[in-house]
């Protein structure tokens, strides 16, 4: 026999064992922590002349080799966008779809769709979870009526049908019917569930919210063929802030056409942020995919965006080259219902003298004004706090500036308010509370919301006696602090940041590290809420806390406000710092205001 100490430590090496065996096998037995999600940003293949097979057909090509490209990556899932299938301005085709609860493969079935078939085999060949929109035919055997839905189809990795959604708040969309309410989910093989939705659904509590806060649905995939609206609704700002406000992760894909307004896709990742996102001004399309996480959430009850993220991957790739466009068309909101107060730059710069040094040759002369704020505003229940330092910058005008469309830096900005119900489009109306500080393209109100090119557009220019013509060229929010005090029940609270983006892309979310925002816990019926820019932003479109209050929806939409103000030296603090540097006048250097 062995030796005592030899018997023990034998004993000990084959436990030691025995447990990195155990746990080796658990964990083998374990999917991973994260998953490989593609969603695609699709410029469909339109052409009204042909018949509706014809497009179905060529755009089931390109879905095809998406499909493709997502195995190449080792995706587990992609999502394709509302009304990618057929394109918006074809005729409609529409199709059967199987019952989920049928279990139907249509790749080893013989089923009349000729779409659903491709991409079940697809989705077996490829090893992926596919979703798909497409219009759908239904015969209701109980009522004896043909009715036709809106439609996101989802199959696994073997191509079978394993949920099928009907798309419940409509968007007009007169060929549909409205079906009855469902809450629609699945099931995948790496662990995660997901809940449906389509486009106009996300603007309402259900089903989407229902999924989160009523069936713990984490994860969600997302069709949308999006009508991106100003200051507070584009595309990518909607993905970003609900998948932040209620910490999941969202897969939205987008259909792109800019001369519709349609534009913005994205992988989204809770409160940690956009993993991969896209809105552009020019028409084509985009794969984009990322590393997302199963379970990093945080249960905080103060949401803090400072947080990073250090685990995931993302990146973009084009598969179908872009076209030039005349930008992306975009609504304006209902702004002439908001409170609001003008931020003017401080008051008798044309009598003021500079000390600077002559080292900017290019671009001549510069006046920096710094305005800080400190205010109110008030619009029946609700009452926003605005804390903020501006400091605008202007140069000699020589008639050349800026014309991207999200470029703000020669304009106007407001602080608003709104506390009322507001239409979208006269499809349907929704409750609304806000507090924002809001671009504009004059020093109107009815020019907030509106894309910084447009033809209404006129930059903050002025006159000096020494210098002649003078333009605004940049705005620096040195601080902003917003805070807004909303009704909280039966309402969604989000935060609503956006600046200027670069390239062909629209407006850009900005990281995480740039801005805090907590929520204080329900007290009589009210949240208190906290947005506050943690570093200077420049390029500022939007910067709010924007509210969606439910138990309105379906209201009259609230009349036009009356009222108008601005924020002057009369009633709020402001300090201005200016500076000018002199190129041609340099005997003027040594004057000091």
């Amino acid at each position: 026999h062995l030796p005592r100490d030899k018997f023990t430590m034998s004993l000990c090496y084959a436990s030691v064992l025995f447990t990195l065996t155990f746990i080796s096998t658990i964990q083998a037995d374990l999917p991973g922590d994260y998953y490989t999600a593609a969603v695609v940003e699709y410029a469909a293949d339109t052409n009204a002349t042909v018949d509706p097979a014809t497009n179905i057909n060529n755009n089931l090509k390109n879905y095809l080799s998406f499909i493709k490209e997502a195995s190449v990556v080792k995706a587990d899932i992609i999502v394709f966008p509302e009304v990618g299938l057929i394109g918006k301005g074809n005729q409609v085709y529409f199709s059967e779809v199987p019952n989920a609860s049928d279990a139907i493969i249509p790749c080893a079935h013989n089923i009349s769709s000729i779409a659903l078939v491709q991409l079940s085999c697809a989705a077996r060949t490829y090893n992926i979870y596919v979703v798909v929109n497409l219009p759908e035919i239904y015969y209701n055997t109980t009522s004896g009526e043909t009715q036709h839905f809106n439609t996101d189809v989802v199959f696994d990795r073997n191509g079978t049908i394993i949920a099928r959604y009907r798309k419940y708040n409509l968007f007009g969309e007169k060929s549909y019917n409205v079906p009855p309410l469902d809450h629609v989910y699945f099931d995948t093989d790496f662990g995660v569930r997901f809940g449906v939705f389509i486009c106009f659904d996300i603007a309402f509590k259900s089903p989407p919210v229902t999924l989160v806060r009523d069936y713990n649905i984490r994860h969600f995939v997302f069709s949308l063929s999006w009508i991106s609206e100003l200051p507070f609704l584009t595309a990518v700002q909607s993905q970003w802030f609900w998948s932040f406000s209620q910490d999941v992760v969202l897969l939205a894909s987008g259909y792109n056409d800019p001369t519709v307004g349609a534009s913005g896709s994205g992988i989204y990742q809770g409160h940690l942020g956009a993993l991969s996102y896209t809105m552009t001004d020019t028409r084509g399309s985009k794969f984009l995919y990322a590393s997302v996480s199963k379970n990093n959430f945080s249960s905080n009850a103060y949401i803090n965006s400072t947080q990073s993220f250090q685990g995931g991957k993302a990146t973009t790739g084009s598969l179908v080259s872009s076209s030039s466009s005349p930008g992306l068309w975009i609504l304006q909101d209902f702004v002439d219902r908001y409170k609001t107060e003008l931020l003017l730059p401080p008051p008798g710069l044309s009598d003021m003298s500079y000390n600077g040094q002559n080292s900017d040759q290019q671009n001549g002369t510069k006046i920096d004004t710094t305005l800080t704020v400190f205010t109110t505003i008030c619009q029946r229940s609700i009452c926003c706090d605005f804390n903020l330092s501006m400091t605008t910058t202007y140069r000699q005008d020589y008639g050349n500036h800026s014309n991207r469309g999200d470029d703000f830096n020669s304009y106007y900005y407001r602080l608003a308010a709104f506390d009322g119900v507001r239409t979208y489009s006269g499809f349907a109306t929704g409750g609304v509370q806000l507090c924002s500080v809001i671009s504009c393209v004059d020093d109107t109100l009815e020019s907030c919301g509106l894309r910084a090119d447009d033809k209404k557009a006129s930059p903050n220019r002025f006159y000096h006696d020494l210098y002649g013509n003078m333009i605004q060229t940049k705005t620096v929010f040195n601080r902003i602090q917003v805070d807004a005090r909303f009704q909280d029940s039966n309402a969604l609270i989000v935060p609503d940041v956006f600046v200027t983006g670069s390239g062909d892309s629209f407006g850009s979310l900005v990281d995480n590290g740039v801005f805090r925002y907590q929520t204080l816990p329900p007290y009589n019926g009210s949240a208190y809420c906290e947005l506050r820019a943690l570093t200077e932003i420049n390029n500022l479109i939007t910067f709010g806390v924007y509210s969606r209050q439910f138990d309105r929806d379906g209201q009259p939409q609230t009349p036009v406000n009356t009222s108008r103000s601005s924020i002057t030296k009369h009633n709020y603090l402001f300090l201005f710092i200016a500076i000018a540097f002199l190129l041609t006048r340099p005997h003027l250097s040594h004057i000091l205001c």
